[in-house]
């Protein structure tokens, strides 16, 4: 018997762990499917294959092997018959047999093989290794090493050769391609594949969250009023179910934040769903004002999501909402040569009707000029200011550009909101 196939016979029973991941080991394809395109192997015993072994071809596997006295190929094994492949074809679309080593192999692999007719005169196993980053990185073909002929009981003499494929590389291998080639009938069989494989590990499963917007800001609203809804989105964007526990508003401010049409709390979203929650500021006083909205949920090691709510509560009965500062095309800009015309535009609030004794004054203020505008009985609503300006010649670098609304009532200035913004001007 020749030697290297009485090694693999007896390391056929034996199971060395080579470390904590990895296993060098033979495997014997004993419980092989006839007909099967795929075979598994489960290292380390957790419920998930290490190695895929796989044929394209449409009959599977072959468990038997041809009826010869053969010393290398102790049935069953993986057979099947050698595939005829288009030109052109590629690498993983001719090999008969795929192994995917889910956890890597290293060093070497190997495998006793038997192949039908007489020995090739160019090979009768090749076998190429490769990784996912790199494609195929090693390859080697072999011959077979004894020619076997047995009459069978109808008369006729089968011939096969077999052999040994060995194959040592550097790198970590992800999976391997096997080809055969024969010089008649077209069949092969592996059996006792020996190598280091190291186990897949199961991926961990982790739910994650995600909220849209980052924060909820308000802007300004009247003291004793209800503003508008803002709706926040919470996303599930791990690999496991997201739970989320119960909303809740603190901070100092929290009594002047409220949700409604809360579809977030108590609720569990997979991978991929979402689910929203209203939230609105109610301001009893003057001032800016802050608040979080806290989310909890089951996500190791993470305290619940914090998404700030700001707003400003206001009691004067007016204030600006925005200020937008164009060029002559009507583009927003922030820089500005001498001679170019900028255009301000002031948009501000009125939260309740002017009678004849009120009035409203809008200023804005640049570059050493004022443009000043008056209202008198106005109702309650939205209202522009604009002007246009040139820098002229004023001195490169920031200048201010000061927005100014004020409520009058009687001479009396009964409330007052100023904003103030920067822009460039360059020679």
């Amino acid at each position: 018997m020749n030697r290297r196939f009485l090694l693999v016979a007896i390391s056929a029973l034996i199971w060395i762990l080579a470390s904590n991941e990895s296993y060098a080991l033979c495997i014997t394809f004993d419980d092989v499917q006839a007909n099967s395109s795929r075979y598994t192997v489960d290292l380390d015993g957790d419920g998930s294959s290490d190695l895929i072994f796989t044929t394209p071809s449409p009959k599977g596997f072959t468990p038997s092997a041809p009826p010869v006295s053969l010393t290398g190929i102790i049935e069953p094994g993986l057979g099947g018959r050698v595939l005829s492949h288009k030109t052109g074809a590629t690498a993983f679309e001719t090999a008969e047999v795929i192994v995917e080593f889910l956890g890597g192999a290293t060093d070497s692999v190997g495998f006793n093989f038997a192949v039908s007719g007489e020995i090739h005169s160019t090979w009768n196993a090749y076998i190429q290794l490769g990784t996912h980053e790199e494609g195929l990185i090693s390859g080697r073909r072999v011959k077979a090493e004894k020619t076997l002929s047995e009459r069978v009981p109808s008369g006729k003499i089968i011939t096969v050769s077999e052999g040994f494929m060995e194959h040592s590389f550097t790198k970590k291998a992800d999976f391997a391609l096997i080809n055969f080639n024969t010089t008649s009938g077209g069949l092969f069989i592996l059996d006792n594949f020996v190598g280091t494989f190291g186990t897949a590990e199961d991926p961990v499963l982790e739910p994650a969250i995600s909220v849209s917007p980052l924060n909820l800001d308000f802007g300004k609203a009247q003291v004793g009023t209800l503003s508008t809804p803002l709706e926040l989105t919470v996303s599930s964007v791990g690999d496991a179910d997201l739970q989320i526990e119960g909303l809740s508003i603190s901070g100092q401010d929290a009594s002047e934040f409220r949700m409604e049409n809360d579809n977030c709390s108590y609720q569990v979203l997979l991978p991929g769903e979402t689910s929203t929650v209203d939230v609105l500021f109610s301001p009893i006083s003057d001032g800016p004002k802050n608040a979080d909205l806290m989310i909890p949920s089951n996500v190791p090691g993470n305290p619940p999501v914090d998404v700030p709510l700001i707003g400003t509560g206001l009691t004067a009965p007016v204030w600006i909402d925005s200020v937008e500062i164009v060029d002559s095309q009507g583009e927003p800009s922030a820089t500005f040569g001498k001679k170019d015309l900028l255009f301000i535009t002031m948009n501000y609030t009125l939260s309740e009707t002017l009678t004849r004794r009120y009035r409203v004054v809008t200023k804005i203020t640049a570059f050493g000029v004022t443009a000043k505008d008056s209202r008198k009985r106005c109702s309650a609503g939205s209202y522009s200011a604009t002007t246009s300006l040139m820098p002229g010649d004023v001195e490169p670098g920031a200048h201010k550009v000061v927005c100014t609304v004020k409520a009058i009532r009687k001479g009396k200035v009964i409330g007052r909101d100023t904003v103030t913004y920067y822009v460039i001007v360059t020679e």
